[in-house]
């Protein structure tokens, strides 16, 4: 039997059941075909796809929208409404590809009134094929309210419209649904009319409830989500009729009379969806972005050009011909190749790593040797046009001087660094590439870029401009219902005090890292709450129903990083929408649908630290009429190591926490790759090995290796546990796994998967035993010092990629200390507790912070001199931006403001100009020198005064 139109929580507070709740309950009560019609989303498309396919149930996917009411003349009771209700149901892929189009055209075309479709849509796509049914949407339809109050000429100049676009086959009815005071008869009388003007036009008719929740006694928690969505309480909200699941049976009952209302199996027979959901897991079929390249070239022949230009421009830049960089004649490929293999390091160019490096370590044929490698693993697994993107858009970065990085495993790939994606040069830092991209890893390559976030804004509207803004963006993700936060939810809904749910909410634990917070986790953590929800009935009320709807989705927003660029236009692929703010096309699929879906999801976070360093190179290089180029600076800056040692380490990245200042006080960094160190250990678990760490640094004659062997891979850390790829390199190099399997190790240990552990560790013990002849004993204990390492333990290439971020603001403190204490105020803004700690910080460094005055001051902190910065007005709180430019622009134009009387002169020009700005011009000292001690000396307020 056919279920119709069906509801979860994707329709955002609108309905309650989980997709698993809603299939299984269907299955329970005898439906064999489920459509899941959430309203105007398909977030849940895929999710509901693999579960009914695992549970021997059709899914049909489909969803409810809007369309504009044909009968404008109307006065039936359906609520004044302009729009009716109908649903769209893929029949096969084909439809379901254009389900996408169409939820896509409703959420981003048609939002100036709310999401819905028009006929002429419909149309449009059922004219092509005939791959969708289109469902009337029985109570919620201008159609059947109608037929309720007995316009049936209305009602029949309705449906014949709807036969005239979408068509007969096309076209499903749903009965009405008996409302409230409404008896068996009064319903029948509808429906029998109902189905005879069908009839008439050859219309079918379907009985479908629509449920929004599963069962009869759940109509209680669907009412306190309808009060959290609508902000008021449960005992306000009315429901026009009953939303739960009906069985099989029981709806036979409420339509005996209409019999054929339940001969769908044709119905059922037609629609045959199948979809790929599993790309994650087959990375090699997923859907690229795809770089443009030239005609008749190739993304994998361009990644090599680009690839041995980098090499070449880094190792011998002195080399590096014009012709070559004017364009990509791949035809000359050969001659750079061999250019790049007769090279000698221009160490005076090479990144700031001395010359120490490059006379003893490794040679041009390490490097050809690790790019080949690389290469051959990337373009053999189709991933040359993603490498090309991202290192397209990083070198736009480095030529806007937008400061970037790349955090995670990708920051170990010698063809990234290249390429402009990464700031390592993995060679230099020992990280293997493997961690990244293996031959045996199946899952898409992941490259996290960081961005300064003041400019991410650019880097999107690059992309989009580059690719087409049909084919690039971002990423949802969902707000849930988590404990903390549901019990206030619930609790407001019921008209319980703030306290009392404020009071329950705070003895709510949270749980540690890697555990989620839930309401059994809690009550048994918890003594106090679980005698509370024993002992206080009112809070057991809030709690049983705030169980109900844990982890539900309450609300949308776009995901801080996720970009998708795809091959072709997004509608392909995904399903859009605007975000909440109106602002970005955001795919409905989260982020890790949509790499089970084959989308490869492009890391573009916003870091503000990064912004810091940006404009602090920006004033710096505006004052002192230099270039600083963040990647050749000296990495043996002793001043820089100084700032650290001494604990100076306000606005440094991830390196100002107290305990880890302590720390660095300690160890007295002499070496950009003690930073990286420190920031890997500095975690849970692995922090218990820094006094260790320490120590081995300053007295080598401590260090020790588990055994002889592990030196080869732990001496840059001193024997101890540091890095992942230092468990990595212990299962490979001691008990003989390959790449594949020590992944399979490190997830599992990363994700605390007992059953992983526990089949792990006979595994690891037997192969050191075998491949390493070590005994038993030993590889036990090796075996129970890499266990609570690896659920926190940090990879290389990411500790690595952070340290030198960490030592670039150590570095431009310490050699540009006011310019970048000036940018590092003006990033904190109006948040008044970072500023004092700032201008505490400045006072330690021998720098004056003057107060805002509306004759000197600008938006954000300038520099007067070398030890004196000037207090920004975009830090006065109160004070709008529009007032700032206007103030700022009068004084450049008019001269500097002689008096408070012509300051408030020259201002009352302005509109935006209050009593509220005047107030916090005031307080904050703003008019000192023209006005006097305002507040102290005449004890004077904003009343006082007048805008003339």
């Amino acid at each position: 039997m056919l279920l119709a139109r069906s509801f979860s929580h994707h329709s955002l507070l609108s309905a309650v059941p989980k997709i698993p709740a809603l299939v299984q309950n269907a299955k329970e009560k005898r439906y064999t075909s489920v459509a899941l019609t959430d309203e105007n989303t398909g977030s849940a498309f895929v999710e509901f796809y693999e579960y009914c396919k695992n549970h021997d149930i059709k899914p049909i996917l489909g969803v409810t929208t809007a369309l504009p009411n044909l009968s404008k003349n109307s006065d039936s009771n359906f609520g004044n409404s302009e729009f009716s209700k109908i649903a769209l149901l893929a029949k096969s892929e084909k439809g379901y590809r254009q389900l996408l189009e169409l939820i896509s055209i409703a959420r981003t075309q048609k939002e100036e009134q709310k999401p819905h479709l028009d006929l002429i849509d419909l149309q449009n796509y059922l004219k092509e094929s005939q791959e969708l049914y289109i469902v009337v949407a029985g109570n919620d339809s201008e159609f059947v309210s109608n037929i309720r109050y007995e316009k049936y000429d209305h009602a029949k100049s309705i449906l014949k419209k709807y036969v005239e676009y979408i068509g007969v086959s096309n076209l499903l009815v749903e009965l009405a649904i008996p409302i409230f005071d409404e008896t068996k008869e009064m319903v029948k009388k509808i429906n029998v009319k109902l189905a005879e003007i069908c009839k008439e036009m050859g219309v079918r008719y379907v009985a479908s409830p629509a449920p929004r929740y599963c069962n009869k006694e759940d109509e209680e928690v669907f009412k306190i989500v309808l009060a959290i969505r609508d902000g008021k309480r449960a005992s306000g909200v009315s429901l026009q009729r009953e939303y739960y699941l009906p069985s099989k049976e029981e709806l036979g009952e409420w339509f005996d009379y209409l019999p054929e209302a339940f001969e769908t199996q044709d119905i059922e027979d037609s629609i045959n969806i199948e979809i790929v959901t599993n790309y994650d897991k087959h990375a090699d079929d997923a859907f690229f972005p795809k770089f443009q390249v030239q005609e008749g070239e190739n993304p994998a022949d361009r990644l090599r050009w680009e690839t041995y230009m980098g090499f070449v421009s880094y190792f011998s830049p002195s080399k590096l011909k014009d012709d070559y960089i004017k364009e990509y004649p791949y035809s000359r490929f050969e001659e750079l190749k061999l250019l790049a293999q007769t090279l000698v390091p221009d160490t005076s160019k090479l990144l700031g790593y001395s010359l120490d490096y490059w006379t003893r370590e490794k040679s041009v044929k390490d490097y050809i040797a690790r790019i080949e490698y690389e290469l051959d693993i990337i373009i053999t697994k189709g991933y040359a046009d993603y490498f090309l993107v991202f290192g397209d858009i990083m070198r736009f970065c480095r030529d806007n001087g937008i400061v970037t990085n790349t955090r995670g495993s990708a920051a170990g790939s010698l063809v990234g660094f290249l390429n402009s994606i990464n700031i390592l040069d993995p060679l230099v830092y020992t990280i293997p590439f493997e961690r990244f991209l293996n031959p045996l890893r199946p899952s898409p390559p992941d490259i996290d870029g960081d961005f300064a976030d003041d400019r991410r804004d650019e880097v999107i509207k690059y992309i989009t401009q580059k690719y087409g803004d049909t084919q690039v963006c971002q990423i949802i993700t969902f707000g849930t219902m988590l404990p903390r936060a549901g019990v206030r939810d619930v609790g407001r809904a019921l008209g319980i005090s703030y306290n009392k749910c404020d009071k329950l909410s705070k003895l709510i634990p949270i749980a540690p890292q890697g555990k989620k917070t839930t309401f059994k986790w809690a009550l048994e953590t918890s003594q106090e709450l679980a005698e509370v929800y024993e002992r206080d009935s009112e809070v057991k009320q809030v709690i049983d129903l705030a169980i109900k709807i844990e982890a539900n989705y309450r609300h949308s927003s776009c995901h801080a990083a996720g970009v998708i660029i795809s091959p072709t236009k997004m509608t392909d692929y995904c399903p859009l929408q605007w975000d909440s703010d109106h602002k970005m096309i955001i795919c409905q699929y989260d982020m890790r649908t949509a790499e089970k879906m084959g989308l490869v999801k492009l890391d573009i976070l916003g870091i503000r630290n990064l912004a810091i360093l940006g404009n602090a190179i920006k004033i710096t290089q505006e004052r002192r009429d230099l270039k600083i180029d963040l990647l050749n600076i000296d990495l043996q800056n002793s001043a820089t190591f100084d700032v650290l040692s001494k604990g100076r380490t306000m606005g440094t990245f991830q390196l100002s926490g107290v305990a880890m200042t302590k720390y660095l006080v300690e160890l007295e960094p002499t070496k950009v790759q003690d930073l990286m160190a420190m920031v890997a250990l500095y975690r849970p678990g692995p922090m218990g090995s820094i006094p260790e760490y320490i120590k081995r640094k300053k007295n080598p004659k401590l260090v020790k290796y588990l055994v002889p062997q592990m030196e080869k891979w732990m001496e840059p850390s001193y024997g101890i546990f540091v890095y992942q790829e230092d468990l990595l390199m212990t299962a490979i190099e001691l008990a003989g796994y390959d790449w594949g399997q020590a992944d399979v190790l490190r997830k599992g240990m990363g994700k605390k998967v007992q059953e992983v552990i526990d089949s792990q560790h006979p595994i690891f013990v037997d192969g050191c035993v075998s491949h390493s002849n070590l005994d038993r004993e030993t590889a036990e204990h090796i075996w129970s010092l890499m266990v609570p390492f690896g659920a926190y333990g940090f990879n290389k290439a990411h500790s690595s990629s952070y340290g030198m971020v960490a030592y670039w603001t150590a570095y431009m403190k310490a050699v540009y200390t006011v310019e970048f204490m000036t940018a590092l105020m003006t990033a904190e803004g109006s948040r008044l507790d970072r500023i004092a700690a700032a201008i505490n910080e400045c006072e330690q460094l021998g720098i004056e912070v003057k107060p805002p005055d509306v004759n000197y001051s600008f938006d954000g902190y300038e520099i007067e001199n070398n030890t004196t910065i000037r207090y920004g007005l975009s830090s006065v709180k109160n004070l709008g931006s529009d007032v700032i430019r206007f103030m700022i622009e009068n004084r450049q134009k008019d001269g500097k403001f002689g008096s408070l009387e012509d300051f408030l002169d020259r201002m009352s020009h302005f509109q935006g100009f209050s009593k509220k700005s005047l107030e916090a011009l005031i307080f904050a000292g703003c008019l000192d020198e023209i006005g006097g001690q305002l507040v102290d000396r005449l004890g004077l307020n904003s009343n006082s005064l007048t805008l003339s």
